[in-house]
């Protein structure tokens, strides 16, 4: 009985599909390391590590352009509009100072 009541609680689906998740992924690293690919796939995973966090870095440091444009148009006056989606809707060009760069917003034709 108490092995039954242990039996109920334990969800034996998941259990088993976590274990065979776990089996699987152990045929696979066996199988690179077999035929010598782990090496491979190991400098492979080191180099996209390296551009993922340039590319982290980079997007961090442009995270905010659109709130210090938004800002930089309600500070300036000289637009009726308040921020760089209102500009865009009303097509007309607008030139803000970010950081060390010059942004300017022109209409398609």
């Amino acid at each position: 009985m108490i092995l039954l009541s242990f039996l109920e609680r334990i969800n034996i689906g998941e259990w088993l599909a976590g274990t065979g998740i776990v089996f699987v992924a152990g045929i696979i690293v066996t199988f690179l390391r077999k035929k010598g690919w782990i090496m491979w796939f190991k400098s492979f995973s080191n180099k996209a590590a390296i551009i993922t966090q340039e590319i982290g870095e980079a997007l961090l440091e442009t995270s905010d352009v659109f709130e210090k444009m938004d800002l930089t148009i309600k500070e300036d006056g000289t637009l009726k509009e308040s921020s760089v989606k209102d500009v865009i809707a009303e097509g007309k060009e607008a030139m803000i100072e970010w950081k060390d760069v010059i942004v300017i917003f022109k209409p398609k034709k």
